[in-house]
């Protein structure tokens, strides 16, 4: 026997079945979840002009649809799965988005949602939404800050 023969005579075609489908379901989980994020955005971006809002905060939306869809893709591939989210390269710059960027772009949002917060629900909830992501993420920095500043590593020998 060749060493070809060798190395796929372990597998069975079955093994094989289930390998191809983890394959394709971790390629297509980022696909799915901005899916899922657009028709989202696009149900409220309608109710929003059926309601016609003044001045509506489509762009916001936009941004915070797209933030909750990396925040989303990540916690399906933590609690779902075993494997990470750098699986697939649209899951890896999704979740690298939504953890370094977003918190940025969330700032910016309250700061500029904080005096149109009256005008409606709809920039109402874009504000609050900013705030909590915006909380949230600066209690998992101050949290990952000081246990590395003050936590000593232990040794075992």
């Amino acid at each position: 026997m060749s060493a070809i023969e060798l190395s796929t005579s372990s597998f069975s075609w079955g093994e094989h079945f289930i390998y191809g489908f983890r394959i394709l379901i971790f390629e297509s989980l980022p696909i799915l979840t901005a899916i899922v994020g657009t028709i989202g955005f696009y149900c409220v971006y309608t109710r929003m002009r059926i309601l016609k809002i003044k001045s509506p905060p489509v762009i916001t939306y936009g941004i915070l649809f797209s933030i909750l869809t990396g925040v989303l893709l990540i916690l399906l591939w933590d609690f779902g799965t075993a494997f990470s989210f750098i699986v697939s390269i649209l899951g890896f710059i999704e979740g690298m988005y939504a953890l370094y960027l977003a918190p940025f772009l969330t700032t910016a949002l309250v700061f500029i949602l904080y005096p149109k917060r009256k005008v409606s629900t709809f920039h109402l909830t874009a504000f609050i939404a900013s705030v909590v992501y915006t909380g949230m993420m600066l209690a998992i920095f101050i949290g990952w800050l000081s246990v590395r500043l003050f936590v000593k590593p232990v040794v075992v020998n």
